[in-house]
C-alpha cells in the first residue's frame, strides 16, 4: 500500500507488521502441540510395548503367530527410526539456533 506522507513529500511505503506466529495469536496452540508431541510418543510406547508381547508369546508357545509378531517388531523398528530422525532434526535446528549471532 503507497500513501503520502502528511507534510506532502514524497510517496512512501507503508510498512505493515508480519502475521505472528499460531503459537502467538493463540495461547492454548503452544499447549496443543506439546499434547500432540506427548500423544505421539506415548503411541510409540504402545507400539514397542505391543511388539515386546507379540515376540513373548510366541517365544513361550503360548498361541502368538510369529507373522504377527514379526510385522509388530519390525512396526516399533520402523516407528522407532522415525521418532529418532524427527529428534535428530530437532536437535540439529537448535544447534543452529544456538549458533547464530545476537
Amino acid at each position: 500500500m503507497w500513501m503520502v506522507d502528511e507534510l506532502g513529500g514524497p510517496i512512501t511505503q507503508k510498512i505493515e507488521a508480519p502475521e505472528r506466529p499460531a503459537a502467538l495469536q493463540r495461547p492454548d496452540a503452544a499447549a496443543e502441540d506439546f499434547r500432540s508431541v506427548l500423544q505421539q510418543v506415548r503411541r510409540l510406547d504402545d507400539v514397542q510395548a505391543h511388539a515386546e508381547n507379540e515376540a513373548v508369546r510366541v517365544a513361550e508357545g503360548r498361541g502368538g503367530n510369529l507373522h504377527d509378531a514379526v510385522l509388530a517388531m519390525r512396526e516399533a523398528e520402523l516407528s522407532l527410526q522415525l521418532a529418532m530422525s524427527v529428534r535428530n532434526k530437532l536437535v540439529s535446528a537448535y544447534e543452529e539456533l544456538m549458533r547464530m549471532p545476537v
